[in-house]
This record gives C-alpha cells, sequence and structure tokens, in this order.
C-alpha cells in the first residue's frame, strides 16, 4: 500500500534518530549489519584502514523495486576545497593522501558536464560519484593540486575571483576585517589549467570581501549579501543602491569571464553567503547552479549545490563523504519499506 509523503519523512527520522545506537533494517529479508557503522561514529581507530562504513550494510535483498535500487549508493558529493601548500591546512601530501583514500574506496570523480546533465534528469553518473571545487582561485591550486590531479586523472573545477586576475591592492580581508592576501593564479596559469581538463565557474568580481554595515565597522557581512554602511553618506545603502551594485558586479565578472573564452552557468557563493535578491540576478545573468557550503548530497532537480568541506585529516574527509550517502541509502531504504 501507499502511505503518504509526510510519513515516509517520519519514518526516515525515526531511523536517523536510532542509528547512532544500532543500525538493525529488515526489509523484505534484507538484514543490515551493525559493526562497521558503529565503529565508524565511535571513530575506531583500529578501523581508519578500511573506512568504507556503509559497505557493511547488506542492501541486495532489501527490494525488488528497480527504481528504488537505482537510488543506493547515487547522488553527487561535491568537496570544496581551498588551499592546497605546504604550511596550510591541507598540504601536497595530505592532498594526495586523500586522492589515494577516494580511489581505493571506489569513489568515482566526475567532470562539470556530467554533473549538470545529472541533474538536469537525463545523465547518469557512476556510485559513490564526487566533484571537485577548488574555491577562491589561489596560485597554489596550479602549483600543487593540479599536477596531483594530472597524476590521478581526475577532472576538477576553479571558482576565481576574477579582479584578483589584475596586479591592484587588493580587497581581500578576514572575517575580522584584516588583510588576508594570498597569490591568485595568472590568466596564462588559468589557461593551462583550462588546456589539461579543469573547469571554470564565477565567484564574483570583486565580491570576495566583508563590508560594514555600521559607523564604526565593527559589523560586517560578505560584500553580495546585503546592504552595506556608506561612511561618505552617513547611512547604508537602499535596496535600489544594494541591487545595483551587486548587479555591477555580476555583470563584471561575467564580462571577463567571456573575454578569456569562459562561459559558464556555475556560480560559489563567496563565504557561502546568499539571498534570494542575490539568486534572483545571478538567474537573470544566465547562471543555473548555485554552490553553497552546506553539507550535503546532490540529486537531480536542484539548482542549490550542496558541497563537503575537505577536511586536514584525509580520513576525517572519507568519513564526512560516507555519511553523506549513509544518509541517502537510509533514505532510499525508508522510500522502499513504506511504499510496499
Amino acid at each position: 500500500m501507499k502511505i503518504s509523503a509526510k510519513r515516509n519523512w517520519v519514518i526516515l527520522v525515526i531511523l536517523l534518530a536510532l542509528t547512532p545506537l544500532t543500525l538493525i533494517i529488515k526489509l523484505n529479508n534484507g538484514v543490515g549489519r551493525t559493526d562497521g557503522y558503529k565503529k565508524f561514529l565511535e571513530g575506531n581507530e583500529q578501523d581508519k584502514s578500511q573506512p568504507s562504513y556503509i559497505n557493511n550494510i547488506s542492501i541486495n535483498n532489501i527490494s525488488n523495486d528497480s527504481n528504488a535500487n537505482t537510488r543506493l549508493d547515487k547522488g553527487v558529493v561535491v568537496l570544496m576545497f581551498h588551499n592546497v601548500k605546504p604550511g596550510t591546512a591541507l598540504s601536497p601530501e595530505k592532498f594526495r593522501e586523500t586522492l589515494h583514500l577516494l580511489k581505493i574506496n571506489h569513489y568515482n570523480p566526475i567532470s562539470l558536464a556530467t554533473f549538470h546533465s545529472y541533474l538536469e534528469g537525463w545523465g547518469e553518473v557512476p556510485p559513490r560519484a564526487v566533484l571537485f571545487t577548488f574555491d577562491d582561485g589561489y596560485q597554489d591550486n596550479y602549483q600543487y593540486a593540479a599536477p596531483i590531479l594530472r597524476e590521478f586523472q581526475y577532472p576538477a573545477v576553479v571558482f576565481p575571483v576574477m579582479k584578483w586576475f589584475s596586479p591592484y591592492p587588493r580587497r581581500d580581508v578576514d572575517k575580522s576585517g584584516r588583510p588576508a592576501y594570498q597569490p591568485h593564479l595568472t590568466i596564462a596559469e588559468l589557461q593551462d589549467m583550462v588546456k589539461n581538463g579543469w573547469e571554470v565557474g564565477g565567484h564574483s568580481y570583486d565580491g570576495h570581501w566583508l563590508v560594514p554595515v555600521d559607523p564604526e565597522g565593527k559589523e560586517r557581512i560578505p560584500f553580495l549579501k546585503g546592504r552595506m554602511w556608506l561612511a561618505g553618506r552617513g547611512r547604508l545603502e537602499s535596496e535600489n543602491e544594494y541591487e545595483a551594485r551587486v548587479w555591477s558586479d555580476i555583470m563584471l565578472m561575467k564580462a571577463q569571464m567571456l573575454e578569456l573564452g569562459l562561459p559558464t552557468t556555475d556560480f560559489a557563493f563567496p563565504y557561502g553567503a546568499y539571498n534570494n535578491k542575490l539568486l534572483g540576478m545571478l538567474k537573470q545573468a544566465g547562471f543555473k547552479y548555485f554552490y553553497t557550503t552546506e553539507a550535503g548530497i546532490n540529486l537531480p532537480g536542484q539548482e542549490l549545490i550542496y558541497r563537503v568541506a575537505v577536511k586536514s585529516d584525509p580520513q576525517e574527509t572519507l568519513k564526512a563523504i560516507e555519511k553523506r550517502y549513509l544518509t541517502q541509502k537510509l533514505s532510499a531504504l525508508a522510500t522502499v519499506s513504506v511504499s510496499r
């Protein structure tokens, strides 16, 4: 019999609430094992050499529903990188180890074109699909990340801040307003990356900084997120002024990308910050896919793209990815159980 979508979600929530204690799934004679998942939650050090814990869940005999089975292990996890260089949270050695762990655990990196076709509902992705994305466009992406990706023959996407290609005093600041300059890609380096299979998305023209919202500048918000304080006029921007400023940034970004031969429909929000007005303006400018900093798995029909932030410890990155696919499996299992 059919049960309402509301009840589907109730059952899924119950499943997710119970799994930290035990995972006993008996649906259509399919039995789920608990050992691997419990050790995953407890961070058992002995299991870190083989961390594909969700493989311990037996799903082979759960359902004869072919549509339901195709949802298991499907979806795309988008990984979010920034720097890859010595002396940072993710060194080149740790980056290489991360890629190696993904490879031996049967994850399948995909291209941006494959991701688009999947989101649009007419393309397929392999099980355990992942997409690599790099925000900001730092020079170390070219120096360190690109050669290692080339070794593994993995595709990737970079979201550079377009004005940072120009030699001018940057307004790149941290959350307290202090300068946070890091060397950026040159146009020649970006072009070389594109020749070697990298794809490029938008990340603003000059929108990767925090603007004041009060006279003292104590409170700051991302440039694209909302109205800024106009010190010369002693007031906040009006809504029209805010929209004009953001629209100008979007148009300048798009113009430079087109000048470089880099048309794109993908945009990553600086700082992961957005609102409905920003989303509407980006759509008006021709963008279709919007990358957040919210964790999750991506399925057909989405326009807001979830991403998993890469950790400094490759094992922790793997656990974060496994968690997304485990949640997707449980969702599919719950759907199977309530629709029979």
